[in-house]
């Protein structure tokens, strides 16, 4: 072999092994190589602004000196009017957007970029399609990690515009606010129980509280109570009625957490809650958490039926309770359901809120 070929077998092995190495750097780096996007929150507003989280990370103690992350989000994400968005997303498969941003990182440092967008409808909306890429020191190759990510942002229902509805539901409570200051400050104590967080101040014993060593609230007969149950029934055939009951319920649930009444909720609709759990039933409650719980389950909710409008009557008859006043929000009843509505007037003390969801009443909806 000459000098020549010996010269020339040295260059080829030499390219070779820094072929090689390049292609290790990279699978190496992407080994280290992490991206976790997270929203600001799981629950927002439809056409409210949300902002979304990016951060790329190194955790190997040699920098990367090439890596990306791109994000494929599903149709219904829209970009919302912000500059950083202009840089970051564009229109991907479908039109829906698409996240893209490559950057350099030193040994053990991340990088975190903010993008927004807004949402039009109601519904569960998931992430999409993950990849994120690592490349070599001489930018002669690259590795791509690709996942589905399972991760989703729910969206509550509009509130609803419907003048009419408004006007009932505002006499109704009126009606429930006189009663609960009536009983504002009863007198038939018949004991104590434990705190649970959701009683008002007011009511704490403070001095069986100081004997038992825990807190301790005055429990009251039943008759010096006046809560509501909201009843949301979806067995009809028009999906959009079924939206406007949905809008309907946000509006009473806001106007009952604004007087500061417990409420509790039935329905037969297909609500779930972040872990996929199936629930027809919320305890009475009020608050953050409470409204939460119910708008995360009517966002997830497709509109379907899980039980006739009968089975929900005897849900509420089998907890029926005395001074407990129902708002029954439903499509058009038909002849049979009107009768079964009947049942539950005839366990109320008060005149049942019914309150209708037809679509051409609602103006202004997604």
């Amino acid at each position: 072999m000459t000098a020549a070929d010996m010269t020339a077998t040295i260059i080829v092995l030499f390219a070779a092994a820094v072929v090689a190495l390049e292609c290790i750097w990279a699978v190496l780096s992407l080994k280290h190589l992490s991206c976790v996007a997270k929203f600001s929150t799981d629950l927002t507003e439809p056409n409210e602004p949300v902002i979304q989280s990016v951060t790329i990370k190194n955790t190997w103690f040699f920098p990367i000196m090439y890596c990306g992350a791109l994000y494929q989000y599903t149709k219904g994400f829209g970009i919302a009017e912000d500059e950083r968005n202009s840089e970051l997303l564009s229109a991907g498969i479908g039109g829906a957007p698409k996240f893209e941003y490559t950057t350099y990182l030193k040994p053990h440092t991340r990088k975190t970029v903010k993008v927004s967008f807004i949402f039009a409808k109601r519904g569960k909306y998931s992430f999409g399609e993950h990849i994120i890429e690592a490349g070599d020191v001489l930018g002669i190759s690259s590795k791509t990690r690709r996942r589905i990510r399972r991760d989703s942002i729910v969206v509550m229902p509009y509130r609803c515009k419907d003048q009419a509805i408004l006007r009932t539901l505002g006499g109704f409570m009126g009606d429930v606010s006189v009663r609960r200051f009536i009983y504002e400050d009863p007198i038939l104590t018949i004991g104590c129980r434990d705190y649970t967080g959701k009683e008002p101040m007011k009511n704490i014993s403070w001095q069986h509280t100081a004997r038992a060593g825990k807190v301790l609230v005055n429990q009251y007969d039943h008759t010096a109570e006046s809560n509501v149950c909201i009843v949301l029934n979806i067995d009809g055939d028009s999906r959009f009625d079924i939206e406007r009951c949905y809008e309907i319920t946000r509006s009473v649930c806001e106007e009952l957490e604004k007087r500061k009444i417990a409420y509790e909720f039935f329905t037969n609709a297909d609500l779930e809650g972040p872990l996929g759990n199936k629930f027809s039933w919320v305890e009475e409650g009020l608050g953050r958490r409470h409204f939460g719980t119910i708008m995360y389950g009517l966002g997830c909710s497709r509109c379907i039926c899980r039980h006739p409008f009968g089975w929900l009557i005897e849900q509420c008859k089998k907890r029926r309770r005395v001074a407990l006043s129902y708002i029954v929000i439903t499509p058009e009843l038909s002849a049979d359901a009107k009768l079964r509505l009947n049942e539950l007037q005839a366990i109320s003390e008060f005149e049942l809120c019914v309150l209708e969801g037809h679509a051409s009443s609602q103006e202004g909806a997604a």
